[in-house]
């Protein structure tokens, strides 16, 4: 159906957003002459377990609602978890972490 289409991609667009804005976090944090072997680290984990708190937030959609209700609510907690991690990167750019 048309809706579900639409819905699948815009959680895929939220996650592009939410697992961007983690890595420019992760290398906003992890100083310049560290090592890129351990910020790729770093990234994978956290990324990983984000991705395992969405599939979380996916199931409980699922058994709640239905497709629809599991995709709407993965928007939603991916958008509110990229926009904070959004609103407080310029802060750090600003104090010179990066």
């Amino acid at each position: 159906s048309p809706v579900i289409f639409s819905l699948w991609f815009l959680t895929i667009l939220a996650l592009d957003f939410m697992l961007s804005t983690v890595r420019f976090m992760i290398n906003a944090l992890v100083p310049v002459k560290g090592m890129d072997v351990v910020k790729s680290m770093i990234q994978i984990m956290i990324k990983m377990f984000v991705i395992f708190i969405l599939v979380i937030v996916f199931a409980v959609g699922f058994l709640i609602a239905s497709w629809i209700g599991a995709l709407v609510a993965n928007i939603i907690v991916s958008v509110i978890v990229g926009g904070l991690l959004f609103a407080i990167y310029p802060s750090m750019l600003h104090r010179g972490i990066n």
